[in-house]
């Protein structure tokens, strides 16, 4: 048999759908579901629970996000050096684990240090899911056999992106209501089991991932790409610069690298380069677009989220509409927006992104509104060197007030009156006169005609206080 004649075969050969791809999927499921059932959460519990401040909150969510992001070249770079595809999927599934692991013991109340192993553990999972991102579709796009299973191989990343949205709509529905109507350790919440069911689900997918590792085809490790490509580029850079004079037959700066590197390689690198530009906006958009898991959630956790007659949507639960609109809009896209846009002239995909980055500013814009609404309901807290005092009128009968540096007022029955603007260095301490007003019953309870009251106004702060039975 000639060569020809073995590659007409080889071309023609059928191979079976690999069953190892079973497995890659299953494991992107696992963590999908385990990264988001952690993140979606997230923001309330870094608030409520840690006690940070929102904004520092968001902060501490936008470091997650930005290990998440800027960690897949590192991953990438990993898998293309000695320890292989499978090892760096191994090790980065691992960190995850362990940062998934920590979490749920970090959240009990019993722990002295629940910031810390908090944060070690929310950070690790980033990091193991940062690194894992560009190897596993890799991974599973090397269980295939090209060209003769070309057809089956872009099944598979359609079954793959299919999984990586099925986590995080599972977790962004499941993780808050747990969260919610689950109660532990004496909490209105249950944090524990609200992150440790992504423990689990991430040991699982851990333990499929390892059961898999015979039916995998491991490629060989070789020279990483990306650290070629910059060895070119600083390598050119260098050259361009050093020379005295610029070469005629040179038509990019990048040809000054063609003695010492492929030429394959300087056109990917030259082609990199200018898709480079198209990236520029990129990190605007992703610095508004992770907003959704931080200013979003806190912005919708001040509003009751009841659709009338139907249910009442968390305020962590409105990451789910993501991945659900992922999910939806794949085909939606392919059979109906398309051919409808291209029926107008809107044919190239960077018309489609411009429609799309269109529609995530009139977000922000609606975001703007909704804020600007609820603004006005929002607390005015004292500024420094001052301090706020509310007094509540528990008693069926209106109280006189004498308080220092004020005039004289009546609190109605079950009224309150408040002070914003009392002059406060730490703290100050005020003997109060409060007295039953006489003009008016207290339906025949017995008390106090006028009594003394210590009230202690801190700086920064509002104080409340209760005039009742109990404190005559």
């Amino acid at each position: 048999m000639t060569a020809e004649e073995h590659t007409v075969r080889s071309a023609q050969e059928t191979f079976p759908y690999p069953k190892s791809t079973f497995f890659i999927n299953s494991h992107a499921l696992c963590q999908r579901y385990s990264f988001y059932g952690v993140c979606y959460i997230a923001a309330l519990y870094l608030r409520d629970n840690l006690k940070y401040t929102e904004g520092t909150a968001t902060q501490i969510l936008h470091v997650v996000y930005f290990l998440l992001s800027a960690l897949p070249i590192i991953g990438g770079t990993l898998a293309d050096s000695n320890i292989g595809m499978y090892k760096a999927i191994i090790a980065s599934t691992f960190i995850h684990l362990i940062g998934n692991t920590i979490l749920p013991f970090a959240s009990t109340p019993w722990l002295i240090t629940l910031r810390e192993f908090s944060l070690l553990g929310m950070f690790l999972t980033a990091i193991g899911a940062g690194l894992l991102r560009p190897i596993l579709s890799t991974f599973g796009g090397e269980q295939f056999v090209l060209p003769q299973q070309a057809k089956q191989l872009a099944t598979y990343f359609s079954i793959f992106y299919f999984s990586c949205q099925v986590g995080p709509v599972f977790a962004a529905i499941t993780s808050p209501i747990i969260r919610r109507d689950v109660k532990c350790f004496g909490q209105k919440s249950c944090y524990p089991l609200a992150f440790g069911i992504p423990a689990i689900v991430m040991a699982i997918g851990f333990v499929l991932l390892v059961c898999g590792r015979r039916r995998y085809t491991v490629p060989q490790s070789e020279e990483s790409i990306l650290l070629n490509m910059l060895k070119c580029i600083f390598y050119a850079l260098r050259r361009r610069i050093s020379s005295n004079k610029p070469r005629k037959n040179v038509s990019h700066w990048l040809e000054y690298a063609g003695d010492k590197f492929d030429p394959e390689l300087l056109t990917n690198a030259k082609d990199v380069l200018n898709v480079l530009v198209m990236y520029i906006p990129t990190p605007m958009f992703f610095a508004l677009h992770d907003q959704v898991i931080s200013s979003w959630v806190y912005q919708a956790s001040k509003m009751d989220g009841v659709v009338p007659n139907w249910f009442t949507i968390q305020a962590d639960q409105m990451n789910s509409f993501n991945p659900i609109c992922c999910m939806l809009f794949i085909p939606l896209l392919e059979l109906v927006i398309y051919p409808a846009l291209a029926k107008v002239g809107i044919k190239r995909p960077l018309q489609y992104i411009t429609i799309g980055a269109l529609l995530c500013a009139s977000s922000f814009v609606l975001a703007a509104y909704v804020e600007y609404k609820q603004e006005p309901c929002y607390a005015q807290l004292p500024s420094p060197g001052q301090g706020q005092l509310r007094i509540f009128n528990g008693l069926p009968c209106p109280v006189d007030i004498n308080f220092p540096d004020k005039n004289n007022h009546v609190i109605p029955a079950h009224g309150d009156l408040q002070w914003t603007d009392l002059h406060v260095q730490n703290t100050r301490k005020l003997n109060t006169k409060l007295a039953l007003n006489e003009d008016f019953a207290c339906r025949n309870i017995i008390v106090a005609k006028n009594w003394m009251q210590e009230l202690s106004i801190f700086e920064e702060k509002a104080s409340v206080k209760t005039a009742s039975i109990l404190s005559i």
